[in-house]
């Protein structure tokens, strides 16, 4: 896809959500995929499943990129875990401190 289309990020999201369509556990945003699975034995599927429809659709990736079987990952802004989503400390640390507004207007 060339740089520098104006819709250039929306049609690329189109495409991966065509190519990850009826993938259980499977969230996509743009170039980043999180597979989310109860167990290791059906994380190991997801990613059987995902990895053949990459090659269905001649994507490939970037293995150095990759983390695989974790229980947390930090993932758009957040940290994920099978108990919670929690905004990245860094995120909301400039929220955090906020001067007061010393003046009503």
């Amino acid at each position: 896809m060339q740089f520098g289309l104006c819709n250039a990020s929306a049609t690329f999201q189109r495409f991966t959500d065509e190519v990850t369509r009826g993938l259980p556990g499977v969230y996509i945003f743009v170039d980043d995929i999180l597979i989310a699975s109860k167990n290791p034995e059906q994380h190991c599927q997801h990613l059987k499943t995902l990895f053949s429809r990459l090659d269905e659709y001649g994507l490939c990736m970037n293995v150095s990129k990759c983390i695989f079987g974790t229980s947390t990952i930090d993932f758009l802004g957040f940290s994920l875990s099978e108990n919670e989503i929690k905004p990245l400390p860094d995120k909301v640390k400039c929220i955090l401190h906020f001067p007061k507004p010393d003046t009503l207007t």
